[in-house]
């Protein structure tokens, strides 16, 4: 996991670079990290899976028991399934969710909520946090919004933007997510 941990936080690093960068540049650098960032991790972890095929099949210990033509390679797939894909294949379903909703809610009300590039920055950003850690992200999100928007749009009388959180705020989430995944919610909430 320490793989996919560091290639999350790259992809991370890199959108908050691109949202720095000129107008031009900076939207089709982050629609293509964002939509690049599910294909990498499911070759990840289509090599994970391949490697623990070959490990079991290899293997001189009982494992190799567990895969055909002693056992069904049904059992396989669903060892792989829960042990790597569950949890970004639920973050996607989520990332995917809350895109569409920010490109709708924005669209229906003539593009208010956010900038053009900021779902797929929502979006990134709770698909590379991952299961559970996207409900970490969600909530401090929503602290840091609540914050800002008391202290800065008070001063301001007007709407603040997120733009400059999305990233920061996912970093933070996948760090205190691995102290926190000692927590037994946490635990429940785990696949």
């Amino acid at each position: 996991m320490r793989l996919i941990l560091g290639f999350s936080l790259a992809i991370l690093a890199i959108l908050f670079g691109a949202q720095l960068i000129r107008r031009p540049l900076k939207f089709s650098l982050i629609r293509l990290s964002s939509l690049l960032s599910p294909i990498v991790i499911a070759a990840i972890l289509v090599y994970w899976s391949a490697s623990q095929y070959f490990l079991w099949l290899n293997s001189d210990s009982p494992a190799r028991f567990l895969l055909p033509p002693h056992q069904d390679i049904g059992y396989f797939f669903y060892y792989v399934f829960f042990r790597f894909w569950a949890t970004y294949l639920i973050s996607l379903i989520i990332a995917i969710l809350f895109f569409i909703a920010a490109k709708f809610l924005n669209k229906k009300y003539q593009e208010r909520f956010f900038y053009e590039e900021e779902p797929y920055l929502l979006a990134a950003s709770i698909f590379l946090v991952g299961h559970p850690g996207w409900i970490f992200y969600l909530l401090f999100l929503l602290i840091a919004a609540l914050i800002l928007s008391l202290v800065i749009g008070h001063r301001l009388s007007r709407r603040v933007s997120l733009y400059y959180l999305w990233i920061p705020v996912a970093i933070l989430s996948i760090i205190v997510s691995r102290w926190l995944s000692a927590l037994p919610i946490v635990k429940y909430l785990s696949i």
